[in-house]
């Protein structure tokens, strides 16, 4: 059970592929507290495992057991190392263990062009003594073709650098992850060990090439396969949000449209009355009380669009009850392109993005500004406002710093959505503690 031969070596070899392969992915989830003695600990026992698995055959179902139990055993040790949903950890060990095979089958394929195909083949799933014979061949291409392991490695570290940088939520339910690994653990266990102890028996090189090849391409296209599931669901998920998002949106805009048309019906009323009061020679205090109500309604926006008359004046209230300085000049005339509730959810993500930023900051240095201007068929809007700390850019968007990253950052995403409805462009840029926002439209003229 414990007789030298390659297969005996190849354990802790194949332990610590596994392990550096899932690190690849691993290390953009959270860490538990003590991660240094955790990882550590978590290291030890797989090597220890390694170590103790005893070698009971040769054949290609005892191989497979022994590897997807050592799988599994740096499944459990990584959950003891990051605070995450054990399908997180599962994904990423699965993502780890496909690179881990590619390389393998790569190496594969270089011990075949040197002629050695069949002696390295031979010596994983034989009790071959490594030390003797031909086999000391097998060992030294396999020490030198390292290399190709370390290049594998670091163009999927690229992958997944691009896949799972940022707050990285991977949220796939077991229905999901279920057939998805079984299918990936056959490819890279099952299938891998028969197809290579077929090898052995009475395959030629063209056969066996093509086999590598075969299990090459198939890892890759189940890496494709298993990054693109949870980009479709995040991506689905993002559809839906940004959906509810705009009917919540458009149910708001219809209220405040009543509530600015009772507005305007009430400040009528009201300079009536004021008008009154002055023919009357009311008190001059309650007379000042009024005429400050009506001077207040009358600061309100009136500009071509009526939709952004009602959001300027929502944004301007709220400005004013939190000491922000908020300065606007908004040439209108051209946004009949677009529709009413767009032009309010698009103007109001925008401002409430700029008012949640300057939040942030002490009184007096709250500021926003915004520009909505025409120039020829262009319309251009600019909206500046300042921010503390440090902003960083995701695919053109800022990132949340919030912990709950999954249920905020929609603000943006939705004046980006508005913003390519109409064919528009949007610029996002933060320097110097000032944030600014910049979309252009083109406008057939009216």
């Amino acid at each position: 059970m414990y007789e030298i031969s390659y297969l005996f070596f190849y354990r802790p070899v194949f332990m610590f592929e596994l392990l550096a392969a899932s690190l690849l992915f691993l290390v953009y989830l959270k860490p538990r507290r003590g991660f240094g003695w955790r990882a550590a600990a978590c290291v030890a026992a797989c090597f220890a495992f390694s170590f103790a698995m005893p070698v009971v055959s040769y054949d290609a179902i005892y191989c497979s057991v022994l590897f997807l139990a050592m799988f599994a055993f740096s499944v459990a040790a990584w959950c003891f190392v990051f605070d995450e949903r054990v399908l997180n950890v599962v994904f990423c060990c699965i993502a780890g263990y496909t690179v881990q095979h590619i390389a393998h089958e790569i190496c594969e394929l270089l011990l075949l062009a040197f002629n050695a195909g069949g002696a390295m083949a031979s010596g994983v799933y034989s009790s071959a003594n490594p030390f003797f014979g031909d086999d000391w061949l097998s060992v030294f291409l396999y020490i030198a073709d390292m290399h190709v392991f370390a290049a594998v490695y670091a163009f999927f570290h690229i992958v997944a650098k691009r896949r799972m940088r940022g707050n990285v939520s991977i949220r796939l339910k077991a229905s999901t992850m279920a057939p998805l690994v079984a299918f990936m653990l056959l490819l890279n266990v099952f299938f891998s060990a028969l197809g290579i102890y077929t090898l052995t028996e009475d395959m030629n090189a063209v056969g066996q090439i093509l086999i590598h090849v075969f299990n090459i391409a198939s890892c890759i296209a189940a890496m494709i396969v298993l990054f693109e599931i949870p980009r479709r669901k995040k991506a689905e998920t993002e559809l839906v949000m940004l959906e509810k998002l705009y009917k919540r949106g458009e149910m708001q805009y219809r209220e405040a449209k009543e509530n600015h048309e009772q507005m305007n019906m009430k400040y009528h009323d009201i300079k009536h009355l004021l008008g009154t009061l002055k023919e009357r020679r009311a008190a001059d205090d309650e007379i000042a009380q009024i005429s400050k109500l009506v001077g207040s309604y009358e600061n309100t926006y009136s500009t071509a669009s009526y939709a952004l008359n009602v959001v300027l004046g929502e944004k301007s209230a709220v400005c004013r009850g939190n000491g922000i300085d908020f300065s606007c000049i908004a040439d209108a005339s051209r946004l009949g392109f677009m529709s009413e509730t767009d032009i309010y959810v698009l103007f109001g993500n925008i401002l409430d993005n700029a008012i949640e930023a300057v939040l942030a900051l002490p009184e007096g240095e709250r500021t926003i500004g915004m520009l909505l201007k025409n120039s020829g068929e262009l319309v251009y809007v600019t909206v500046y406002n300042g921010f503390g700390g440090e902003l960083r850019f995701d695919r053109g968007l800022p990132v949340t710093t919030k912990a709950d990253a999954d249920s905020h950052g929609y603000g943006l995403k939705s004046v980006k959505r508005i913003t390519e409805k109409y064919d528009g462009e949007m610029h996002l840029s933060a320097k110097n503690g000032i944030f600014e926002l910049s979309l252009v439209f083109q406008s057939v003229a009216e």
